[in-house]
């Protein structure tokens, strides 16, 4: 009897034994195998592996385009070159809601003078708003406008030099963001930026339920001839943009009185617009 009991006690260890061990091994499986997330991705990266749908494509570099309205350039190797500073790529989409904006720039440079009477030069706008609204009034408007200008060298003007500012907002001001390099705020990237002519600028702007954030990299060509993206670095964020109605994208600049300066030299390439 106490070697039956003995050896009972025996093998009812050894199964304890053995089910403390499979649970401890499922539980080492399941943490090896369960993926995390980081805490610092922004709004616009949640779903890094999420396809997006593209909804224009259009390199600039084959002498062609998908632009709406085009003028004041002519096409390169590179892209679009400006050869104006009132010339514009205007693309009219039926895009609302939520969508991601892709381009480059090459050619921007620093210490750029300014054009009577901006002191600034357009890179993108964007809005809901027919063609030739007068903007002036914008905080009288029922749509939604954003802009990303470049700042230029002027008297008196020597702090916001070689700057950038962002400006957005929707229904007549009711909600509404305004930004710049200098000054701070939600602006959270350096100043004064570097505008290195020789440089391609890839330049990425994501709206996503109101918010907005810009981000600036350095397009690199590696080892194989391939190009990618570097210092990606976010500039600024913003609240308070979220159009309704289909929207207009002027790169370089608008073709109107308002904000219709281009930058110095530029060219522009491979903009993409995309949606969840």
């Amino acid at each position: 009897m106490k070697k039956k009991h003995l050896l009972g006690l025996l093998l009812y260890a050894a199964i304890c034994l053995g089910l403390i061990l499979g649970v401890i091994g499922c539980r080492r499986d399941h943490s090896e195998t369960t993926p995390t997330t980081s805490d610092n991705q922004s709004f616009g990266n949640l779903n890094p592996n999420e396809e997006k749908k593209i909804v224009l494509s259009d390199p600039l570099t084959d002498g062609t385009t998908k632009a709406t309205a085009i003028s004041g350039g002519e096409f390169t190797s590179e892209g679009y070159h400006f050869t104006s500073h009132e010339g514009y790529l205007i693309y009219d989409t039926d895009i609302r809601g939520n969508f991601e904006v892709e381009f480059d720039t090459k050619g921007l440079s620093s210490d750029e003078w300014y054009h009577a009477p901006d002191d600034q030069s357009t890179l993108l706008i964007m809005q809901d708003a027919p063609l030739g609204t007068d903007w002036v009034q914008w905080e009288d408007i029922p749509n939604c406008l954003f802009q990303l200008y470049k700042l230029t060298k002027y008297p008196g003007g020597e702090l916001s030099e070689n700057g950038l500012k962002v400006k957005g907002g929707c229904n007549g001001g009711a909600s509404w963001f305004e930004t710049t390099s200098y000054t701070g705020g939600t602006f959270v990237g350096p100043h004064p930026l570097e505008w290195d002519p020789s440089k391609t600028y890839h330049w990425q702007v994501n709206v996503k339920d109101g918010n907005v954030e810009v981000y600036r990299g350095e397009v690199t060509t590696t080892q194989d001839g391939t190009t990618e993206v570097s210092n990606n670095t976010l500039l600024m964020f913003g609240y308070g943009f979220y159009p309704g109605d289909p929207m207009r994208f002027f790169f370089g600049g608008t073709g109107s009185i308002i904000g219709r300066l281009t930058p110095d030299n530029a060219t522009y390439s491979n903009i993409l617009i995309t949606q969840d």
